[in-house]
């Protein structure tokens, strides 16, 4: 559990009230471990949708070829993607942007990018949970399955 100190000012402007983050890492096979990373926070529900809107803009960094993927489920909210580091040439399009490259999101590259991940934002109500998947293993369909087991327990 965390307590108000240890989060940002602005989840305390947002109305933080509780929340926890925990951290799995998988064993590699080579110098670097998959790391599967979940928060969970409590806000304000009215708070819950843009909160979950701003996470998704900035967990998007530029330099990487992006799959949405949602869930049909409209009892709670999941959407999510998978990043895999692009090759396409966006040499032409401004860092941040984004293009349509074989009908996905591709955005402009960026210098500093590191590896593949995946990342699923789930929300019902007031509970806000993020579920981030990296390293040489990352599985956005393994991600996608454990995002909907955690949104079927928010009450």
């Amino acid at each position: 559990m965390k307590n108000s100190t240890e989060v940002s000012k602005l989840a305390r402007d947002l109305g933080w009230e509780a929340g926890y983050e925990v951290i799995y890492t998988y064993p590699a096979a080579g110098a670097e471990p998959t790391v599967l990373v979940h928060s969970l926070a409590v806000y304000p529900a009215n708070n819950v949708p843009g909160i979950a809107a701003m996470v998704d803009r900035q967990d998007r960094p530029a330099g990487f070829l992006y799959e949405n993927m949602s869930d049909p489920d409209l009892r709670f909210y999941i959407s999510g993607f998978s990043a895999k580091v692009s090759s396409t040439d966006t040499s032409g399009v401004s860092p941040g942007s984004f293009v349509i490259a074989g009908g996905k999101n591709v955005s402009a590259a960026a210098s500093g990018t590191t590896g593949d991940f995946a990342e699923f934002i789930v929300f019902r109500g007031k509970v806000f949970e993020v579920l981030k998947m990296t390293g040489p293993q990352e599985n956005a369909t393994l991600l996608h399955d454990l995002a909907r087991k955690a949104a079927e327990k928010i009450p």
